[in-house]
């Protein structure tokens, strides 16, 4: 049984920290639809972004928004994207293994936004079952952002802090409100 799939992987503690060194203003907010869009990674972000013409495109907790840009925050309609997780994880996964994505390549001298994805070299070597085994033993380390879990981009003491919630497989079903009182599953 898969257990790590609904609390995350091990990811080196910098993951995050390298990710926000490129750009910590870097948010997806869209000022013409009043929007802030809490982009988990692999959840189909880059699409939502370029759609709807967000600033800026990247990967931040809600917590950022919240801090750096608390109008927006508190006047615009905050959204993020869920995903099952065994899918989304099989996304890393194959995503990682890519030598060519819109975002990164392992090709030598070849140009990409943010150069070979961290993960690459650990993914192209182990296939999908080696590779779980190897997380699930913890013998392998991630450093990409995208291995932590849903709920790292979009809770707080198990509550979430946006305004909706939308399934990937089910863009017309969204989850509850960020006024819901109650606690919610994103895995069911």
């Amino acid at each position: 049984m898969i257990t790590g799939l609904a609390i995350g992987f091990p990811v080196k503690r910098d993951a995050q920290r390298v990710d926000f060194q490129r750009s910590e203003g870097a948010v997806p907010i869209s000022d013409s639809f009043g929007l802030v869009f809490v982009h988990i990674p692999k959840n189909a972000g880059t699409s939502i972004e370029k759609t709807v013409g967000m600033r800026e495109t990247g990967h931040r907790p809600w917590s950022v928004y919240a801090r750096r840009f608390p109008q927006e925050w508190q006047r615009y309609r905050s959204f993020a994207i869920i995903r099952d997780p065994v899918d989304r994880f099989i996304s890393c996964y194959k995503y990682a293994r890519m030598e060519r994505s819109y975002w990164h390549s392992s090709v030598p001298g070849e140009d990409s936004v943010y150069g070979k994805h961290p993960d690459y070299d650990v993914t192209a070597r182990h296939g999908l079952e080696q590779f779980i085994i190897g997380i699930a033993t913890r013998k392998l380390v991630m450093r990409h952002p995208c291995w932590l879990p849903q709920t790292h981009w979009v809770c707080a003491n198990q509550q979430i802090m946006v305004d909706e919630i939308i399934r990937y497989d089910a863009p017309g079903r969204t989850g509850p409100r960020r006024s819901s009182s109650r606690p919610w599953n994103l895995w069911r």
